[in-house]
């Protein structure tokens, strides 16, 4: 920090008149600055806290995804299956002799 102020009273010295253009105190402009500082680093504590629940939203919106394309492709296995399954058995229907009983309707 001493440097900065080095510079600023070289600068000063070089240039007579230049700081007259500020009139506002050193500890004004301190208290200024600090503030200032506490402003950008709560923004970007804020920036950094979203940020990470959005991480966190995205796993767990990832995750659910996966998960629902897997049961999905499993219950899109279990479809085929029965499918094949209803396949065979029409084909088994039909390969059948049709065969007719008749019923019996006897008086009680």
């Amino acid at each position: 920090m001493s440097n900065a102020t080095l510079s600023i009273e070289i600068d000063a010295e070089d240039q007579p008149g230049m700081l007259d253009a500020y009139r506002s105190r050193p500890k004004q402009l301190a208290r200024w600055l600090l503030i200032s500082r506490e402003q950008v680093k709560a923004k970007y504590r804020a920036a950094k806290v979203e940020l990470n629940r959005v991480k966190v939203r995205v796993a767990d919106v990832s995750e659910s995804r996966d998960k629902w394309k897997a049961r999905a492709e499993f219950s899109q296995q279990g479809l085929v299956a029965m499918q094949a399954e209803v396949e065979r058995l029409t084909a088994l229907i039909d390969q059948a002799p049709s065969r007719q009983k008749k019923v019996n309707r006897s008086p009680a």
